[in-house]
């Protein structure tokens, strides 16, 4: 599958641009981000159903050389369920795969990155396969998993005041949910979901459990859309505060459709890895 990216790119001035790629179990997203002109190129691409991950990025991979180019950076964003945080003052290293056999199966591979402001440690995984061959293809890789940028997000917006803020981001079938509380992370997960009420009913527990104020605390929804709207409707009758919230970027070209832009990859474009 070729693909078609913007005559400015070439090989010669890749090291201009960031290329920050997203795996996720539906496809692949890319961006590639201009750090001088402060363009971007926004492009998602959809695997058939019954082909496996790894065959599907080592095509997309052959057949697009850009891939291969030398950037300023790479960021190689994974979307997984898969990861727990762990303080960084009890996370040793020679513990890993003690922890890494716990929580995950033999095909995946496990990473840790830091969260710096929270002094924590995310422990995440991919397929094995996968990380290998981005690690070999692409120059430099950073590996993160998808939450990083949510987190390190969240954390700036709930500094504007001393309020609990728990924030939602739903995606196919997996919904985060954050909760912070001036600047400081109080609970972090994400879920898998059949149902509305389900989304609905984690939500409103989440809240009980953090001892959140129906009348004072604030929700945000990352993203907007019909089916945010359905949920607030349901959801206001418990929760006063209800918010929508986006990214406040310039790195997306206002002529592209910035909903189909998923929020970690926005987020990740404003955040200071």
């Amino acid at each position: 599958m070729t693909i078609s990216i913007p005559d400015t790119l070439t090989s010669d001035n890749s090291i201009d641009y960031i290329l920050s790629i997203r795996l996720s179990p539906g496809g692949l997203s890319f961006s590639l981000y201009h750090s001088k002109k402060n363009t971007s190129f926004f492009k998602e691409i959809s695997f058939e159903a019954g082909t496996s991950y790894i065959s599907f990025l080592k095509e997309l991979f052959f057949e697009n050389e850009f891939f291969s180019y030398v950037y300023k950076e790479v960021y190689v964003l994974s979307v997984t369920s898969r990861y727990t945080l762990i303080p960084t003052s009890l996370f040793k290293e020679k513990e890993k795969k003690r922890l890494t056999d716990f929580l995950f199966t033999n095909e995946f591979y496990s990473l840790h990155t830091t969260f710096a402001d929270e002094k924590i440690e995310i422990l995440y995984s991919m397929e094995e396969e996968c990380h290998q061959f981005c690690a070999r293809s692409l120059i430099n890789p950073v590996f993160i998993p998808h939450s990083l940028p949510l987190l390190i997000f969240c954390r700036k917006n709930s500094l504007i005041s001393s309020l609990k803020h728990i924030y939602i981001l739903i995606e196919n079938k997996r919904v985060d949910i954050l909760c912070y509380q001036a600047g400081h992370l109080v609970f972090a997960n994400s879920y898998l979901w059949q149902a509305d009420t389900d989304i609905i009913y984690l939500i409103l527990h989440v809240w009980k459990q953090q001892h959140m104020n129906q009348q004072s605390d604030q929700l945000y929804f990352l993203g907007a859309g019909t089916f945010y709207q359905s949920l607030r409707k349901v959801i206001s009758r418990y929760i006063k505060n209800i918010n929508n919230i986006s990214v406040p970027f310039t790195n997306y070209l206002p002529e592209q459709n910035l909903e189909r832009v998923p929020f970690d990859l926005m987020a990740l474009s404003v955040c200071e890895l």
